[in-house]
């Protein structure tokens, strides 16, 4: 941490700020899970997940990373030999195919360009070549480059081919609009440190009721991942194992702030959020990695001027103006650099993050003016109209 900012601005895609309300919830005394306390506890968290990601069961919810939620999905839905169909556009949804391919699975990937989606008639086809696939593995929001999927198309063709829907969601859910029921995804993985403002250590995976379904007789190793304990017994406040309890009382905490935002509001917020940053980024003269049309709301990649790397950019900020950003991953490490427009983000925070990234822009020597980023930016803040 920088040593001049007591007040640090963390635009990085995760883990991401914590509102108020949910440091506090952390220092809430210590509990048994064998207790009625948690069974109230979790009852509103059940409560507040399946209204976000509009689920009829019980969310299962996993001590573990995002990482953790989709290998979750993997060992309770495939078998091993199972044919799936993996759409790559970023580092996240190559991990998704690598991990079901270490369990045995069959994987044939679809990878498309960084900064571009997977259209859905390319899936199409992809599926009518081998019709023996099991799964579409998809990334609903890839953080690495900053490119949302359409997921209610991909779900109304995975419908129709009669295949299952694993997702990715882990930063989209919170941030973007999930129907995890009406759009047939099987399962749809996500983790507490993006979106859902909580520490890292959740890591939360919705099932529709087909998914509910088929992970009773699946046939794949499985034992702390193992979902059924907790479909039988989360609607009794009941779950296997230990659970991290304190970031359990994080969550409620901060589904409880959502839902009394509004939770279409706060989807709202996400989009018209995001809208801003990259009309500020676009003033600055930085071109944006994902086309606008299926541009992220939660975060946003960008490539730096030539000859600059984000070695030069991210100590700039943050020791000049307390600013936290992150770099590419992988391939795009020395290239892209990516800010963070999800959770308790605020447009105040964006704001500085502009102004500091025109005063390091200008700086070497190029014509970036923050104050006009910052008018770009503002002129989409005010909009209030949001088309989902």
């Amino acid at each position: 941490m920088s040593l001049l900012w007591e007040d640090e601005i963390l635009l990085a895609p995760g883990p991401t700020p914590l509102p108020k309300a949910v440091r506090e919830a952390a220092l809430k005394p210590m509990i048994t899970h064998r207790s009625r306390a948690f069974g109230e506890l979790a009852a509103e968290v059940q409560e507040g997940l399946q209204k976000l990601l509009s689920v009829s069961g019980p969310v299962v919810i996993y001590p573990g990373s995002g990482t953790a939620a989709l290998e979750a999905s993997i060992v309770n839905l495939l078998r091993p030999g199972d044919k799936v169909l993996a759409a790559v556009m970023g580092v996240f949804g190559q991990i998704y195919a690598d991990m079901a391919a270490a369990h045995g699975v069959q994987v044939r990937t679809l990878v498309v360009p960084d900064g571009e989606g997977i259209p859905v008639d390319l899936l199409e086809a992809e599926l009518e070549k081998e019709p023996d696939i099991r799964a579409l593995l998809v990334t609903h929001n890839e953080t690495s480059t900053g490119v949302l999927t359409d997921l209610a198309a991909v779900g109304d063709l995975a419908r129709a081919k009669g295949v299952l829907l694993l997702v990715d969601s882990v930063s989209g859910a919170g941030g973007a609009p999930v129907d995890v029921e009406g759009w047939g995804i099987t399962a749809l993985a996500t983790a507490s440190q993006k979106a859902l403002m909580v520490p890292p250590g959740l890591a939360i995976v919705a099932f529709n009721e087909e998914g509910r379904r088929l992970l009773q007789e699946e046939t794949m190793p499985r034992y702390y991942f193992d979902a059924r304990p907790f479909l039988k017994g989360l609607p009794e406040g009941d779950v296997p194992y230990t659970p991290a309890l304190s970031l359990w009382y994080q969550l409620a905490a901060a589904l409880r702030l959502m839902a009394e935002e509004g939770w279409t509001q706060v989807m709202e917020r996400h989009e018209r959020v995001a809208r801003g940053v990259r009309a500020g980024l676009r003033a600055l003269g930085l071109k944006i990695l994902a086309p606008e049309e299926m541009a992220s709301p939660t975060v946003t990649a960008f490539y730096l001027p030539e000859g600059r790397t984000p070695q030069d950019l991210l100590p700039a900020l943050e020791g000049r103006h307390g600013v936290v950003l992150a770099r590419g991953l992988r391939q795009l490490a020395g290239r892209v650099v990516r800010i963070s427009h999800m959770g308790a983000v605020t447009e105040t925070s964006l704001r500085r993050a502009l102004l500091a990234l025109g005063d390091v822009l200008s700086g070497w020597g190029l014509p970036a003016d923050g104050r006009q980023a910052l008018e770009a930016a503002e002129r989409e803040w005010s909009q209030k109209t949001w088309v989902p």
